[in-house]
């Protein structure tokens, strides 16, 4: 009997924790300016690194996107066979 391959692609949500330093005159100071960073979305100049939390991996329902699909079933040549709307 011949074997066949395909692959399904998932939509997905995941943590990611990021780590950040800044330097400041205290703890307090230093708190206070990364709480108004992160309110901003401006974090950018104080990040380090991040760890992907894989533990928290959840796969994404159709309604948290929108009604499109979140799973698509391909073939070996990237043919979209089936999703799962």
């Amino acid at each position: 009997m011949a074997k066949f391959e395909f692959h399904i692609d998932r939509k997905c949500t995941i943590w990611v924790r990021e780590y950040h330093q800044l330097e400041a005159e205290s703890y307090e100071q230093a708190e206070s300016i990364i709480r108004e960073n992160f309110r901003l979305n401006a974090t950018d100049n104080t990040f380090v690194m991040q760890d992907v939390q894989h533990e928290t991996l959840e796969d994404m329902a159709i309604e948290e996107n929108g009604g499109w699909p979140t799973a698509e079933l391909y073939n070996t040549i990237g043919h979209k066979i089936s999703d799962n709307t």
